[in-house]
């Protein structure tokens, strides 16, 4: 070490060991504090992952439900069509089979009554 005013040493070999140790020390509590902080920070970082994906799944989760949902509509309305189809199908067909009976029932009116002149 150097030498003060009075020409003396400053500080001998307890002092320098004292400050050796405390220095130690100094840097054992900031590795200490530096090392507690990058664990809360992978922490955090590793629930913002989890949250995002998560987040991810229940999108795809959504989506999916929603196309299931628009698909089972589309096929309730697909056999709702169908149905009116078959329905309005079978009325034209009765309305004809109707007009022929009529037109057949007139007919043979009219063959009944060339028959009786």
């Amino acid at each position: 070490m150097g030498r003060n005013r009075k020409g003396r040493q400053c500080g001998g070999y307890s002092c320098k060991k004292e400050r050796f140790v405390l220095l130690q020390r100094w840097q054992q509590e900031v590795d200490k504090i530096s090392n507690k902080n990058a664990l809360r920070r992978k922490t955090q970082h590793r629930l913002a992952d989890q949250q995002r994906r998560a987040q991810g799944v229940e999108s795809v989760r959504r989506r999916v439900k929603l196309d299931i949902l628009a698909d089972w509509t589309n096929a309730r309305l697909k056999d709702d069509y169908i149905e009116r189809i078959k329905r309005e199908g079978a009325l034209s067909i009765a309305s004809e089979i109707g007009r022929a009976r009529v037109r057949i029932a007139a007919g043979a009116v009219y063959l009944q009554n060339r028959a009786v002149i």
